[in-house]
């Protein structure tokens, strides 16, 4: 055993040479011997042959026959192929005869003997035989033996090499066994193990094998399950219909594929207990193809798809009143948008506005301002029709979709609402407070643009209400527009001015998130936005007041104002420009790139507040440089030789973007956030995004994505590269106050537009 066991490690070759080592010695002597035994035999017979010879030649050597001694030499030569020479001679050196061959032998025997032929006489007889047949003998002994050798060396090379690789494949077999079973059991210690529920069937799409999980949730524990068909044991419903759902191990073996259930689809189990569950089936396949069976892959989703559920229902709601929020609104307005313009019933917005709300909010907290919303939300409900939609769309503002309802009908509900509203006592604590409401109706007509202008539209008239005296409701139309537009802005180009003249604006950032995968999340990038305060201190948004400011030319007067107050906070907070690199983003309108000074302007309070030109990049609209191109290249290229940056905002809205993109020298596109705002839902928006971002990569301008207000957009935008990322859903506007280059991030706080 031992010995088969190293013939095992090194092979049959060893073992012939171990074999065949002995056996050759062996041969070798028999050799030898046969060898040496010829060649006794071969002189035994010279011998006895020279005992006849001798007899004969000594009577003729006594009778002095010399003439017959050589003729007996020379016949007996003749007659005996293997004598070469004969040779008889007298002690006196005479020769008395001889014979020799003419051929000379190879091999041969010489042979002496004396023949006495008187008293003191002796004559020599010697002769020499050709031993050939003893060397043939001999070479064919040899090849016999090598012949034999090699035999048995080959039989006992193909019984070890059999014997070897039988050793072997048992080994191997063994070992594969063993593999086998190991793997075995630690496959089913991982099916045990998963959190997941698995049923293997086999062709016929009877089970096999179940774990633990598929035990628990089925109710069925495998001995009881085996060999039963699939559905006996996994009983699944529509959720919706409560119908038996298709068996998706039986699609799986008949289309060869991967299957997966609809996301609708319960478990019923054996007790009845019923679950949502997310499943796949794969065939399983043999070595060579054929499908031998099936696996099936599924989990418990019901709390999955209960948060799921609360979640959409968040998204879609506002916590605080339980009404659908803005963008729920948005896309049923979208949707009663499409019906009208399929010419399916006819639909009105409502916007409502509360005139008191502040007053309470200030008066008794926004505890007391929470209460007043909820009691109006309630009010709000109560009045609407069944099918009507009531949204809280941010603040104290809310929004009713009358679907399938005439204009008529919806001025007749919206004025109930405000006569009701305006007659509610709001008490808190000792304090009651009156309320009312400001109400802006507009249809919803197939010439209506889209949500924002209708939304637009509802707010002018809310607005139209507000001004004519509150607590009323006013219907848009479309031939009062202008004028409602201009008394609007010539009141806020009053306040503007006098917000200047009072210092009455306040001035926000918000943070520029880079998406470079790299980099720590710090804030070091910022915009700055400017907010209006109004005679309550309340803050009033940029896109109220500067429609107003650009249609009366003030602009380059808000934009002084922002520059000198922000590069003065920043000279002062020298820690904010000590600490890293840090970036702030100034907004310049179109009437400030063509104001005359403003250059001169922006360097002087550059060198006099100590601010360094790299740290400011200023914000201009393509639609502002678009007027004026050379004027705009002009200023770029001066400051950028200072030291300032540039970033070309809402790039994209204009006709002409990318015509003159090469001509701007700016270091930042910002993407016009109505590309970005949908662009996981729009493939368009999103090949837009992809397009602006990569012409600007190639031309070595990094990009900035503007209306970022969830992670889905935020990973988008990272899986195209852009480099940059700005909105609501990485971080809202603070105080400039709260600006520093590593803070933290704060999502929080409701979406307004900023500028």
């Amino acid at each position: 055993m031992r010995l088969l066991n190293g013939f095992h490690r090194h092979g049959a070759w060893a073992a012939l040479i171990v074999f065949l080592a002995p056996l050759l010695i062996a041969a070798v002597a028999l050799w030898r011997q046969q060898y040496h035994n010829n060649l006794d035999e071969a002189r035994r017979a010279a011998e006895s042959e020279f005992r006849i010879v001798t007899s004969v030649l000594t009577d003729n050597i006594q009778k002095k026959n010399y003439q017959v001694i050589d003729s007996l030499l020379k016949e007996w030569g003749a007659n005996s192929p293997d004598i070469v020479a004969l040779r008889l001679v007298a002690a006196n050196g005479f020769v008395l005869g001889q014979y020799q061959r003419h051929e000379p032998a190879q091999h041969d025997l010489e042979l002496k003997t004396l023949i006495e032929y008187s008293y003191d006489k002796k004559a020599t007889l010697t002769a020499k035989k050709d031993l050939a047949w003893v060397y043939a003998k001999r070479q064919k002994l040899a090849l016999q033996l090598i012949a034999a050798s090699l035999f048995v060396g080959a039989a006992f090379w193909f019984l070890i090499d059999t014997i070897i690789r039988r050793r072997r494949e048992a080994s191997v077999l063994k070992a594969r066994t063993e593999e086998l079973f190991e793997e075995k059991q630690l496959i089913e210690i991982t099916l045990h193990s998963i959190g997941d529920a698995v049923i293997t069937t086999d062709p016929l799409g009877k089970i096999t094998y179940m774990n633990p999980v598929a035990e628990q949730l089925t109710g069925w524990s495998q001995p009881e399950a085996r060999n039963r068909p699939l559905p006996d044991v996994f009983h699944i419903i529509d959720e919706a219909t409560r119908k038996p759902a298709a068996n998706p191990v039986a699609r799986c073996l008949e289309e060869g594929s991967v299957v997966s259930l609809a996301n609708s689809v319960a478990l019923i189990s054996r007790q009845g207990n019923e679950y949502a569950i997310e499943d796949s089936a794969a065939p399983i396949r043999h070595t060579d193809s054929r499908i031998v069976g099936a696996v099936l892959v599924f989990k418990d989703a019901t709390e999955k798809k209960r948060l799921v559920r609360q979640i959409s229902h968040q998204a879609r709601h506002d916590s605080l009143t339980g009404l659908v929020n803005r963008s729920e609104f948005n896309r049923q307005l979208e949707r009663l948008l499409r019906d009208v313009r399929s010419g399916d019933g006819e639909h009105a917005l409502c916007y409502l506005d509360l005139d008191q709300f502040k007053v309470v909010n200030d008066t008794c907290g926004h505890i007391a301002g929470d209460a007043l919303l909820q009691q109006i939300s309630m009010l709000l409900k109560e009045h609407a029709r069944a099918g009507d939609l009531v949204a809280r769309l941010g603040g104290d503002e809310f929004g009713l979709l009358f679907e399938n309802c005439p204009l008529v009908k919806a001025e007749e509900i919206s004025r109930t609402l405000c006569r009701t509203i305006g007659e509610l006592r709001f008490s808190w604590e000792d304090k009651v407070f009156e309320v009312g409401v400001s109400i802006g109706l507009v249809p919803v007509t197939p010439a209506s643009e889209g949500p924002t202008q209708l939304l637009s539209q509802a707010d002018v008239a809310c607005y139209m209400a507000k001004d004519l005296g509150r607590n009323r409701i006013h219907v848009y139309a479309l031939e009062d527009e202008e004028l409602s537009r201009r008394e609007r802005e010539l009141h806020w180009a009053s306040l503007i001015s006098g917000a200047l003249e009072q210092n009455r604006f306040r001035l926000y950032v918000q943070p520029i998130l880079s998406l470079d995968s790299s980099s720590a999340t710090t804030w070091n990038h910022y915009e700055v936005l400017l907010r209006m305060l109004d005679d309550n201190d309340s803050e009033i948004l940029p896109g109220v007041f500067i429609p107003a400011a650009e249609r009366y030319n003030l602009m380059p007067s808000l934009d002084r104002w922002v520059i000198q107050n922000t590069l003065a906070h920043l000279g002062k907070q020298r820690h904010l420009l000590d600490t890293g690199d840090i970036t702030v983003s100034i907004n310049l309108s179109g009437n400030s790139l063509n104001e005359e000074g403003m250059q001169a302007y922006i360097e002087g309070k550059l060198a006099r507040l100590n601010v360094p030109p790299h740290v400011i990049c200023f914000e201009i609209t393509e639609t502002a440089v678009i007027h004026n191109i050379v004027r705009a290249s002009e200023f770029i290229r001066s400051l950028k030789r200072l030291g300032c940056r540039f970033a070309l905002d809402d790039f994209g809205s204009g006709l002409s973007s990318f015509a003159y993109l090469k001509t701007l020298p700016v270091d930042y596109l910002k993407i016009d956030g109505e590309f970005v705002r949908d662009m996981v839902n729009d493939r368009i928006d999103d090949a837009m995004v992809a397009s602006i971002n990569n012409i600007g990569h190639v031309m070595g301008i990094k990009t900035i994505a503007e209306f970022v207000e969830n992670s889905a957009i935020l990973d988008r935008l990272r899986e195209l590269g852009v480099d940059y990322a700005q909105g609501y859903g990485i971080a809202v506007p603070a105080p400039i106050e709260r600006m520093i280059p590593a803070g933290h991030r704060d999502s929080t706080g409701p979406v307004e537009e900023g500028r």
